[in-house]
């Protein structure tokens, strides 16, 4: 069978692959699995199917051993996508056999395979099988090459007028300089929804494996000298991440976060990005669904396929204590718990 393991002396080949698909994701790249390696503790696996010693299709994956068993997921981490990576339907059956072979030789209680939201036929995965299936909708704006305004709702080119006349500066430059505001701030919204806020650590980490300017921004609005909102954004191939956004409460009302999107997003174009990834939304997030899709957005579904051979060994588990030992996995919908 034509399928290696992948050794890091074969990374600058491996990105090269991924990059031949414009629809690659950040998520795909070496960089971004090297950081997730390094965030999740993870072991990180790269299957590689080969002919004649080029690459014609590979499937990234991380496994995890904790206090209960093996975990799989591909790929871990909120708003990861794993899957195959492919045109070929032969290379991604070859593939998937090959990833159930490895779950089997790990006993894993729990596998994931996360599509990508620009994947279309999911014909493969739905054969293999599945216990669980979960769903997010991705929300993309494909960037026009001008007139950029015209795409979006008018609620929303209403905001970005209000807060470009608000007297507002903008500039991704000394973004670095704002890496302590924008995480206090992330928590602080957060912390008001009653939400999961990224840690420090994960910011941090990030800084290591990627390049400022070319790989990541920070987008900075000041009234003055007070910075108001930011905005982190990733960049790979031709997508533009939308990653963090951070607002201070009492200034919402100036609607810095939409002239920060907007500015990013003449700047993503001006650099030839062809989209803009909003992440994955739940079915019940109606408010946010909303407000990404005033932004001219395409509905791209995709789809999270679970394996649990012991759905009774996972519920014993429960959310607590999943979450306490596969932190940054998925495991099983907690809706089943």
């Amino acid at each position: 069978m034509p399928i290696e393991k992948l050794k890091p002396a074969g990374f600058m080949e491996y990105d090269e692959f991924v990059l031949s698909f414009p629809e690659s994701s950040i998520y795909n790249g070496s960089r971004y699995l090297k950081f997730l390696e390094e965030l999740t503790e993870g072991r990180a696996e790269y299957l590689i199917y080969r002919e004649e010693n080029i690459i014609k299709g590979a499937l990234p994956l991380f496994i995890y051993k904790g206090k209960y068993g093996a975990v799989i997921n591909s790929l871990p981490f909120y708003g990861s996508n794993g899957g195959v990576i492919t045109h070929d339907d032969h290379v991604k059956q070859e593939l998937l056999k090959s990833y159930e072979e490895l779950v089997k030789e790990n006993n894993c209680i729990s596998s994931t395979i996360i599509v990508s939201p620009f994947e279309r036929g999911h014909d493969l995965y739905e054969e293999r099988g599945y216990d669980f299936k979960d769903s997010r909708i991705g929300q993309i704006t494909f960037l026009p090459k001008e007139n950029l305004m015209e795409v979006f709702h008018f609620k929303t080119r209403n905001s970005i007028r209000k807060g470009l006349k608000s007297g507002l500066s903008i500039s991704w430059q000394n973004g670095l300089d704002y890496f302590d505001f924008l995480i206090e701030t992330h928590k602080d919204n957060i912390q008001a929804v009653g939400g999961l806020w990224k840690a420090k650590s994960t910011f941090e980490i990030l800084t290591k494996h990627f390049e400022y300017g070319s790989q990541w921004r920070i987008y900075v609005a000041k009234l003055g000298d007070q910075p108001v909102a930011a905005l982190l954004t990733l960049y790979f191939n031709k997508t533009v991440e939308y990653f963090t956004p951070a607002t201070v409460a009492e200034f919402r009302n100036l609607q810095p976060m939409s002239a920060l999107i907007y500015e990013a997003m003449q700047d993503s174009i001006t650099n030839d990005f062809l989209y803009w990834n909003w992440g994955g939304t739940w079915l019940s997030q109606g408010g946010v669904y909303d407000f990404k899709s005033r932004w001219g957005t395409k509905d791209l579904p995709y789809f999270y396929y679970i394996k649990v051979p012991d759905v009774s060994l996972i519920k014993s588990i429960g959310k607590e204590g999943l979450t306490m030992e596969y932190p940054f996995f998925y495991v099983i919908p907690y809706s089943e718990l």
